[in-house]
């Protein structure tokens, strides 16, 4: 009896074991059950304590939510999403498209980024700005950006001091050179300077074809603690009646410190143009949803963050979705979400 007893224990803890070895995706949460108001959400950030720092990019000026999210520290599961309301900076006389958004613990400030202008910005814990910036390299600037596709992610890595950050899709003069799928993944300092830049090449699309819109690119970026990355790529296709229209979403770990770099500041020199070394990239979990009628979890991903680190020492990472302010009609509306993703123990 204590035999098979001690046989029982031993599978079960090597089954235990290897599930603790897979990333487990858990279902999404939909954030109108929480009583929080639906928006644009593009961006996400960790502010300590439980508390997140959330852009939408259709507010009336730059600022950020301030959420607390519960997360239950044995499954990782989402128990409840309470919000303090909308905390507002000051009107900009320009376009303003608020895309990413990343916590710098040094000073206690928020950094956001700007895809309209291809700027990022340093803001008070109270949304008012610093005059500070990200001194963004003329390569990257706003007249070598693809429409629409500027500064998506942005990420603070606590161990590396360095800020990360990607445009959406390839510069109009890398894809001339090296065609659609080139990515330059650029870090910041701590003194707000580029640091090193390399070279990150997206997926081969698989939504191609006839319809309404097709965008692909990389909507979010997450620093681990180690000083590795998650990186969040995302294909959109909309159908020109929108049912149909499909994302997918794959979630890749890379990591640019133990690959060589290059620092680029001016733009059309040989060195500023010369591609990077390239990054190597692990999937670690891929998902995906369509628009149909009997199938309403459709969403469009733009957000991720750290979350908390469970009793058994796994990482939480959070997603969130776009839902245009839940876009559609009396028949069917897109929904905000959150999502849960945790990581296998030894990442």
């Amino acid at each position: 009896m204590l035999r098979r007893f001690l046989v029982s224990y031993l599978l079960l803890f090597v089954a235990s074991a290897a599930l603790s070895q897979r990333p487990k995706l858990l279902s999404q949460k939909r954030l109108s059950r929480s009583a929080v108001a639906t928006g644009h959400f593009s961006g996400i950030a960790p502010l300590g304590g439980g508390r997140y720092a959330v852009v939408s990019d259709k507010e009336q000026t730059p600022g950020f939510y301030v959420w607390h999210i519960d997360i239950d520290s044995l499954t990782g599961s989402l128990r409840s999403v309470r919000s303090e309301g909308y905390r507002s900076g000051p009107a900009k006389g320009s376009a303003f498209d608020i895309e990413g958004i990343a916590f710098f613990p040094p000073c206690g400030t928020l950094f956001l980024s700007d895809e309209y202008s291809q700027t990022i910005s340093e803001y008070t814990s109270e949304a008012q700005p610093t005059g500070r910036h990200l001194a963004v390299p003329p390569l990257l600037g706003r007249h070598n950006v693809q429409s629409n596709m500027g500064f998506e992610a942005l990420t603070y890595d606590t161990l590396g001091h360095l800020f990360y950050t990607m445009t959406e899709s390839p510069l109009r003069s890398d894809t001339a050179l090296y065609g659609p799928r080139m990515l330059r993944l650029q870090s910041f300092s701590d003194n707000l300077q580029p640091h090193g830049q390399w070279s990150y090449l997206l997926e081969e699309p698989q939504l191609l074809g006839r319809g309404r819109t097709h965008v692909q690119g990389v909507s979010a970026l997450c620093a681990l603690p180690d000083g590795r990355l998650l990186v969040l790529e995302r294909e959109l296709s909309v159908k020109r009646r929108y049912l149909g229209s499909r994302v997918r979403c794959h979630v890749f770990l890379i990591e640019p410190l133990s690959a060589l770099s290059a620092t680029v500041q001016k733009c059309g020199s040989e060195e500023a143009l010369a591609k990077p070394q390239e990054l190597k990239k692990q999937l670690i979990v891929s998902f995906r949803s369509r628009l149909w009628p009997l199938a309403k979890g459709w969403a469009n991903y733009e957000g991720m963050c750290l979350g908390p680190r469970l009793a058994d020492g796994r990482q939480t990472i959070l997603l969130i979705n776009d839902s245009q302010a839940s876009m559609g009609n009396s028949l069917y509306r897109l929904r905000n979400y959150l999502r849960v993703l945790i990581l296998p123990a030894h990442i």
